[in-house]
């Protein structure tokens, strides 16, 4: 629900898993749950090493990143990303902001 609300109010969102194909496929089934709205900003399902400063883009995005990138490569640039980043651990379901999301109704 939490990456749902996430979408709605269009912040960076990185989903880490271990399977790039799951990821693909809980992006590809949250943008289609927008429906009669859409998804206009970037989507990557599987975000490699080389592209690593695509999660400093000035824009909101859906990511998807490799568990072992994640915590070999990525992780390391928590401190320097953006205030609106969430960071979803779709293993250990766990989330990570820098920013407070705004109250719930």
């Amino acid at each position: 629900m939490e990456i749902f609300i996430c979408i709605l109010h269009e912040r960076k969102i990185v989903l880490v898993n271990s399977d790039p194909l799951l990821n693909a496929t809980i992006i590809q089934t949250l943008t289609t749950l927008l429906f009669p709205l859409s998804w206009p900003c970037s989507i990557v399902s599987c975000l490699s090493p080389a592209l690593a400063d695509y999660l400093d883009a000035p824009f909101p995005y859906i990511v998807g990143v490799q568990k072992k990138l994640w915590q070999e490569s990525f992780a390391s640039r928590w401190e320097r990303m953006d205030e609106d980043v969430v960071v979803f651990d779709l293993q250990a379901q766990t989330m990570q902001f820098k920013n407070a999301l705004p109250p719930k109704p």
